[in-house]
């Protein structure tokens, strides 16, 4: 994927009434290389701990 769009808004799919929503495309292979990721505010920042916890599990001169 070459873009990512991130932004909190009604789901399309998810069982909420908001979600964080995150659009990975892929323009140049058209609209169908799409990956959707609806996140309620809880996991969106249980994903973000989860992140960073991996981020920091690393030496730092593989993450820079």
């Amino acid at each position: 994927m070459k873009e990512a769009t991130v932004y909190f808004d009604h789901p399309v799919h998810a069982m909420a009434t908001h979600t964080l929503n995150i659009d990975l495309t892929d323009p140049s292979k058209g609209r169908s290389a799409r990956v959707a990721v609806e996140l309620t505010a809880s996991s969106a920042r249980q994903l973000l701990e989860a992140i960073e916890a991996a981020l920091a599990s690393v030496p730092t001169e593989l993450t820079s």
